[in-house]
């Protein structure tokens, strides 16, 4: 019975305030904005890499915590977790 008494003891706080309950720590979430698409370049049209944020990336690759899972010649494809983004090297409707 007294060993009882000392665990709970430990737990609770005798000065606090009745009904008081100690709060968790809530963790934040950090949000990290999609990267940005600043130039495709391919060598035949068959390998393309990507400059993502300053950094040239490939399907594979990560940066700021976002997966490349497709780059094509126009267009990068990004994941992370169950969502993904397309990056468009140009957004507007080019005519030449």
């Amino acid at each position: 019975m007294f060993a009882t008494f000392a665990v709970a003891s430990q737990e609770q706080d005798p000065t606090a305030p009745l009904g008081w309950a100690k709060k968790e720590p809530v963790q934040k979430v950090r949000k990290v904005p999609v990267p940005e698409l600043q130039s495709i370049v391919c060598k035949n049209n068959s390998q393309c890499y990507a400059i993502l944020n300053d950094k040239v990336v490939e399907k594979g690759n990560s940066v700021s915590g976002y997966k490349v899972s497709n780059v094509t010649a126009s267009q990068v494809e990004l994941k992370q977790g169950n969502k993904s983004w397309t990056l468009k090297l140009f957004s507007l409707d080019v005519k030449k």
